[in-house]
C-alpha cells in the first residue's frame, strides 16, 4: 500500500470527483516507492488548465507555469503542481520545446519523461502504472532513458548530468545504454545555463552514491571542470603511482560532510597541485603551499559557474586554509575563530577530518592530533577568549588621545590584538596601556 499526503489525496479525489483521471506522477511516485520523502509532489490530469483552476478556485494558486499546463495548488500549506497531460514538439536550443501540445492520454504524457523511474504513474484506482519497465529499473537500481537515448539527450542536454544526478542522489548504476550515448553527448552540456549546470553538479556531489559516481563516471565533471582532469595522472604520494589526486579528492567528498560549500571545497581544494612543482624528499606534504593556487583556480571557476558571492566566499575560505589547521596552535585558533567565527571553524574542523580521511592508511594523522585541536577550540569557545580586535578595550580615538597618528593607529591596535590572542596582555585597558608603555619603552 502505498501512502500518500492527505493534501495529495484531497486533490486526487477533487478531480476525480469532478470526472477526471488524477495520478501522482514523477520523482514524487518514485521517492514514495523508495520509501523517501518526496520533496515535491507532482499530478498529472486529464483537466485543462481552466478546468483545473475552476476545480480548486477556492485555493491559493500559482500561475507562473500555466503556459505548461501546470497550475500549483495551496493544499493544507503544502503546495502540489497540478499538470495537464501533454506531449512536446521539436525542441530548440538543447533545452526547451518549441511548443506543447495538451493530450488527453496518460501514456503521451508519460513517454516524454527523461528516465524509466520518472515515468512512473499512480493513483488508489489504477495502482502503480508502468509503461516502460521503470518499475523493474527501480528494483535493480538503474537509470535509464526513456526511448531513445540519443533523441532524450540531443532534446534536453541537461539530462546528461541529470542522469548522473540521479545515480548519485539514488545510489544506482547507470543502464550501458544511456551510459554509452550520455558519454558521447557530453559536449551539449555546452549549451546549458552555468546556473543550470551549478545546481545539477552541486546535487551530484551531494548525493550518497557521489564518491561512486565520481569514482566510476569522472567524465561528467571532467567536462564541466576540465581543470579537475590533470588530477587524474598525478600522484598524491612519492612512490605510489596507482593513487592519484583524483582518487584523494573522491575520498574527501565521501569522507565530508553533506553541505554545499564543504563538498564544493572538497571537489576543489587541490586542484593546484597540477602547478606546483612535487617535493621529492616529503611523501606525505610533497604540494607545498598548493592551497593558495587551488583558491585562485576554485575562485575561476565558481565564478564562471555563477555561485552567489556568500557561497562563493565560505568555500574559498576553507579551501584556502585547508592546510593549516593540522598545525594550529591556541593563538592560530583563537585569531581564525575571531575573525571568522565558530561556524566558520567547525567547518574547516569537519573539512581537516574528510581531508585525512582521504588520505591512504599509513599516510594519516593520527586522531588525537584533532582531538586535541578540537578541546583546545572548545575551551577557547568556553572562556571567550576568542576578542575581535573591535573587542579590544582600547579603541582608535583612545590611542589618538594618546599621540598616536593616522596608520600607526591602526598598526598599534593590530599589535595589540596580536598580544591578547597570544596570551601576552589580558584584554583589560589599564593592562593594554601598560603594554603599549613596556613597548615605547624598549624601542
Amino acid at each position: 500500500m502505498i501512502c500518500l499526503s492527505e493534501a495529495v489525496d484531497k486533490v486526487i479525489k477533487r478531480l476525480e470527483s469532478l470526472g477526471f483521471e488524477s495520478y501522482v506522477v514523477g520523482g514524487s511516485i518514485r521517492d514514495t516507492l523508495l520509501n523517501l520523502n518526496p520533496v515535491d509532489w507532482d499530478i498529472a490530469t486529464n483537466a485543462n488548465p481552466v478546468q483545473i483552476i475552476e476545480a480548486f478556485k477556492g485555493e491559493r494558486k500559482n500561475l507562473s507555469g500555466i503556459k505548461f499546463g501546470t497550475v500549483s495548488v495551496a493544499i493544507d500549506d503544502i503546495s502540489i503542481d497540478i499538470t495537464t497531460y501533454r506531449t512536446e514538439g521539436e525542441y530548440e536550443d538543447f533545452r526547451h520545446p518549441r511548443e506543447i501540445s495538451f493530450s488527453s492520454g496518460l501514456f503521451e504524457d508519460m513517454k516524454r519523461r527523461d528516465f524509466t523511474v520518472n515515468a512512473l504513474a499512480y493513483n488508489r484506482k489504477d495502482g502503480v502504472i508502468d509503461y516502460f519497465g521503470g518499475l523493474n529499473d527501480l528494483s535493480s537500481g538503474v537509470i535509464k532513458c526513456v526511448g531513445d537515448p540519443s533523441e532524450k539527450f540531443s532534446e534536453d542536454a541537461l539530462r546528461i548530468i541529470r542522469a548522473f544526478r540521479f545515480a548519485s542522489e539514488l545510489n544506482f548504476k547507470i543502464d550501458k545504454q544511456t551510459l554509452n550515448v550520455a558519454m558521447k553527448k557530453m559536449s551539449l552540456l555546452n549549451n546549458i545555463s552555468n546556473e543550470r549546470i551549478q545546481c545539477e553538479t552541486t546535487r551530484l556531489i551531494l548525493g550518497k552514491g557521489a564518491g561512486k559516481v565520481l569514482a566510476d563516471y569522472p567524465e561528467i565533471i571532467f567536462s564541466i571542470i576540465p581543470e579537475l582532469e590533470p588530477l587524474k595522472y598525478i600522484s598524491q604520494y612519492e612512490g605510489v603511482p596507482r593513487f592519484s589526486v583524483w582518487d584523494h579528492v573522491v575520498k574527501v567528498i565521501k569522507s565530508s560532510p553533506c553541505e554545499p560549500h564543504i563538498r564544493w571545497a572538497a571537489l576543489l581544494h587541490d586542484i593546484g597541485k597540477q602547478d606546483i612543482v612535487p617535493e621529492v624528499s616529503n611523501v606525505r606534504e610533497r604540494y607545498m603551499e598548493h592551497a593558495e593556487k587551488s583558491e585562485k583556480m576554485a575562485e575561476t571557476i565558481l565564478s564562471r559557474l555563477n555561485f552567489k558571492k556568500s557561497l562563493k566566499k565560505k568555500i574559498l575560505l576553507i579551501i584556502r586554509n585547508h592546510s593549516r589547521l593540522k598545525s594550529m596552535e591556541s593563538k592560530d585558533i583563537k585569531k581564525y575563530l575571531a575573525d571568522y567565527g565558530k561556524i566558520d571553524f567547525f567547518d574547516l574542523f569537519s573539512f581537516a577530518i574528510a581531508d585525512n580521511e582521504g588520505q591512504l592508511e599509513g599516510m594519516k594523522y593520527p586522531k588525537e592530533l584533532y582531538k586535541k585541536i578540537k578541546n583546545t577550540a572548545d575551551e577557547i569557545i568556553e572562556d571567550g577568549r576568542y576578542y575581535k580586535i573591535e573587542d579590544l578595550s582600547i579603541n582608535g580615538k583612545e590611542l589618538a588621545e594618546m599621540g598616536y597618528v593616522g596608520k600607526d593607529i591602526g598598526g598599534v591596535l593590530k599589535k595589540l590584538h596580536e598580544a591578547v590572542l597570544d596570551d601576552t596582555v589580558k584584554n583589560d585597558k589599564e593592562c593594554l596601556t601598560d603594554y603599549l608603555k613596556q613597548i615605547k619603552a624598549g624601542s
